[in-house]
Order: structure tokens, then C-alpha cells, then sequence
């Protein structure tokens, strides 16, 4: 066990050495961090740890990571952010994989994976947690629309959140709240297309010729920008389910979100 917690203890050092060295930390402070993160590699070393041997370590590293940037911008002399960062960063990226690893049933775990990752900007690794999750509790249809919407807020990709509602409604065609959730996905695309489209023509205005390229970008976009796809989602719940009051107030108010718009 000794021989583990050294092992792991020796990951840090390099960012203990640089404390010290840059004089971020006192010899005093570091010692004392020192003695924390051996203490918490004896608890991961254990038979018994829990999830919050885990998450307690990952907290203190985090907590020791936004001491360590306030303390640097108080500093006149340039300190090297890429090895602070980078070795902390990926320490509790190992520690939350391999709680979430050991305790693959708690989803609020996953969820403070993704908020870390978000965050500190890890956008590459929420894409692979989502996925993971969803290998998991592909049962669970809550756990689409959770990871839609990370792919969303989190990552920015459109394309990956709409096929992950799309797997949703494969396995889960009756789930009402997936329906409504991939009927407001179509909007929030329609308006960002808008967007785009008018970004694109201000472009175009400020070149001594508009571009062929760019009406052909206008033409194909109009219809998405019309709500087609949105109405067709529509069409597709009245048909599945014609009788079901409920999901036409959930369907109302994502449009009242997008009042003035269309």
C-alpha cells in the first residue's frame, strides 16, 4: 500500500517543487498539502473507499488549483500555468473516472464529472462521459435528454444531441418528455440557423459581391430556418399521440420560449 500512495503522491510533485520554487507556497503550505493528498491516497489505497474518498479529493485538489491562480495573478513574475493546470486537471479527471468506474449506478457522480469538465473547459471529455453514461442507463430515459443537453450547453454540437434524442425515442417511443424535449431541440436549431443566416448576409454585404456560395447556404437553410423541422416532430406526436393533452402544453410552452421569433 505505502509503495502505491508514493507512487501517486509522486504525480504532484512536480506542481509541489513549483510551488516552492516560484514561491507561490511556503515551505510551511506545502508541507501541509503534502500530508492532505497523502492522507487521501491512503483512503483510495484502502479496501473500503467510498465515493466520496473520491470526490473529497478531487474538491481539495480543485479548491488548491483556484488558490494557486489567485495567487498567481497577484504575482509579477510569470509562473508556468500549463504545469500547474495540466497535472491537477488531469488528477482529478483519473479520480472522477474511476469513481464513476467503481460506482457506475450513482448518475449525480456522472454529473459532477460533466460540471467539472465544464467548468474548466475539458469540453472533449463531456462527449465521452455522455456517451458512457448512456452505455450505462440507456434504460433510463431521463438520462437522453441529460446528455443532449450537455452536448448542447457543454459542447455545442447539434448534430450529436439530436441523434442522442433520436436514440432516446428508438428505445424509449413513448417517453412524452423526449417528444417535447426534441421538439424544443428543432427550435433552438431553427433560431440558431437565423442566426447564422444573418450573420452570413451581413458578410456578404460588406464584400463587393455576394457569393454564390452564400445564396446557396440561404436557400438550404430556409426551410430548417421556417420551422419544418419542428413541425414535423410535431406532426409526429400528433400522430403517436393524438389524444394526449399533456404533451401538447409541454410542446406550448417551449414555444412561448420562442415568442416574437417565428
Amino acid at each position: 500500500m505505502a509503495e502505491y500512495v508514493h507512487r501517486n503522491v509522486e504525480e504532484l510533485q512536480p506542481v509541489l517543487n513549483e510551488l516552492l520554487q516560484t514561491d507561490i507556497c511556503q515551505n510551511k503550505e506545502v508541507n501541509s498539502i503534502l500530508k492532505r493528498i497523502t492522507s487521501y491516497e491512503y483512503n483510495l489505497a484502502g479496501l473500503k473507499k467510498t465515493k466520496q474518498d473520491f470526490v473529497a479529493y478531487a474538491i481539495y485538489l480543485l479548491q488548491l488549483l483556484e488558490l494557486i491562480k489567485a495567487r498567481r495573478k497577484q504575482m509579477s513574475a510569470k509562473v508556468s500555468k500549463k504545469q500547474f493546470d495540466y497535472v491537477i486537471l488531469n488528477k482529478c479527471q483519473n479520480l472522477l473516472s474511476h469513481a464513476t468506474f467503481r460506482f457506475p449506478g450513482d448518475v449525480k457522480l456522472w454529473g459532477t464529472f460533466i460540471k467539472m469538465c465544464e467548468k474548466y473547459n475539458i469540453r472533449n471529455r463531456i462527449s465521452k462521459i455522455s456517451g458512457r453514461l448512456l452505455q450505462l442507463h440507456g434504460n433510463k430515459p431521463d438520462i437522453y435528454i441529460f446528455a443532449a443537453n450537455n452536448e448542447l450547453r457543454h459542447v455545442g454540437s447539434f448534430v450529436r444531441a439530436r441523434n442522442i434524442l433520436l436514440q432516446g425515442l428508438r428505445i424509449h417511443p413513448n417517453y412524452v418528455s423526449l417528444w417535447i424535449q426534441y421538439f424544443r431541440f428543432e427550435l433552438i436549431h431553427a433560431r440558431k440557423m437565423a442566426f447564422n443566416k444573418r450573420i452570413l448576409s451581413e458578410d456578404s454585404q460588406s464584400s463587393e459581391k455576394p457569393g454564390e456560395e452564400i445564396m446557396e447556404i440561404d436557400s438550404s437553410i430556409d426551410s430548417i430556418i421556417s420551422g419544418s423541422l419542428a413541425m414535423a416532430v410535431f406532426d409526429s406526436v400528433v400522430t403517436r399521440f393524438p389524444l394526449d393533452v399533456d404533451i401538447y402544453v409541454g410542446m406550448l410552452v417551449c414555444c412561448q420560449d420562442f415568442h416574437g421569433y417565428y
